[in-house]
């Protein structure tokens, strides 16, 4: 069972003190709804600096205009040692298989990653891996698991990406009010009375719930059916509780679940565990 992260801070060494089995970089320009973004040099010389498995997100939709860039940036990624390019447009599929490159793909069109038949669909067309929806139950997860030949990631913690919009949400709203500029804000929805974070960035605006997921205490269940790979977000999250929680993750898993409790976490975050052991029910009126 392998660990990534999806950093807030460009301080790599710090997670690979902890014992982190790989990260998921956002590429600066080609990506979105990301905390930080990395540079092609940077993502470079992690891969040069660090032995540790390097997932690329790339995660935009692109426009026509953008196609040549996207080819270009492609084959430069092609040259490094990364172990794979998260997609949401499918075009990045397309020109993997026109070009034959040699790192892998992530099928990671959020919402939509539910069912063991689209994974199959998705690897029947070269697609190793498949990043799953935040919005599934354990029992979903296990069973794309057992039942498709791709390769799934699952975020057990972090705050929830739950929307994205390319409209400048906070800088509108400050423009009509006439506010001080900032990039963030923080808004409680009236109907569900939820409270959210939002990033704005060039690209658009992102919304967090602002609840840090806690499934920690599904780790063991996961691992005993092979679940491979984890994922952990640290967006919202102070850094160095972040790191005591990948340390303390990282200890349980390698004693083989009994050298370390993650029950005290509850304590400290919480155990909100979003759609993991509750089912979506629509009902026709």
């Amino acid at each position: 069972m392998n660990i990534l992260c999806e950093v807030a801070t460009k301080d790599i060494k710090s997670y690979i003190d902890k014992g982190i089995n790989g990260f998921i970089l956002s590429l600066e320009g080609f990506s979105v709804g990301s905390s930080v973004y990395f540079s092609y040099d940077e993502i470079k010389n992690i891969t040069i600096d660090y032995n540790t498995e390097v997932f690329v997100s790339m995660n935009k939709n692109f426009f026509n205009s953008d196609l040549i860039d996207l080819e270009d940036m492609l084959n430069k990624l092609n040259d490094i040692n990364i172990k794979g390019v998260i997609f949401y447009d499918i075009a990045i599929l397309k020109l993997k298989r026109d070009n034959n490159y040699s790192f892998d793909l992530v099928w990671g069109q959020e919402h939509m990653t539910t069912n063991y038949n689209t994974c199959n669909y998705y690897h029947d067309k070269g697609v190793k891996y498949v990043y799953l929806s935040k919005e599934i139950t354990l029992d979903e997860v296990l069973e794309i698991n057992e039942k498709s030949e791709i390769t799934p990631f699952v975020y057990i913690f972090g705050l929830s990406n739950v929307a994205y919009t390319r409209r400048k949400l906070i800088s509108n709203f400050e423009d009509n009010f006439n506010l001080e500029k900032t990039s963030k804000l923080e808004i409680n929805e009236k109907v569900s009375h939820e409270n959210y974070k939002l990033l704005e960035e060039k690209s658009g605006t992102v919304f967090y719930l602002d609840k840090v997921l806690n499934c920690l205490s599904s780790i063991k269940t996961l691992y005993n059916n092979s679940f491979p790979y984890l994922v952990f977000g640290e967006f919202g999250i102070e850094h160095e509780l972040f790191l005591d929680v990948i340390s303390d993750t990282v200890n349980y898993i390698n004693s083989g679940l009994v050298s370390n409790d993650l029950d005290k976490y509850k304590d400290i975050i919480g155990e909100e565990t979003n759609f993991l052991f509750k089912k979506s029910i629509y009902k026709v009126k």
